[in-house]
């Protein structure tokens, strides 16, 4: 792509109407390493970016939430009047 493009393209992006593609076409321009002079302070925002979408979490991220104590309560007492009524 020329300069001309890629500054089209960035104009677009700051606007908030680029799509996936051209989107994708400014990350792969700016993760080569001939960058003009003038689009190099642009390279650490879309370098940073498609570094973060390769990050994965790990597996602390990741836990289960405890019932509640009201939930565990009811079905505490759900078992102890199943208990009373086969007594009874």
């Amino acid at each position: 792509m020329t300069t001309e493009q890629i500054k089209q393209l960035l104009e677009k992006y700051w606007a908030g109407d680029t799509s996936i593609d051209e989107e994708v076409s400014l990350k792969t321009f700016f993760s080569e390493d001939s960058i003009p002079e003038e689009l190099i302070k642009y390279q650490p925002l879309f370098v940073w970016k498609n570094k973060q979408l390769l990050l994965k979490g790990g597996k602390e991220l990741y836990f289960e939430f405890e019932k509640p104590l009201k939930m565990q309560l009811y079905s505490f007492l759900k078992v102890a009047a199943s208990v009373l009524l086969a007594l009874t």
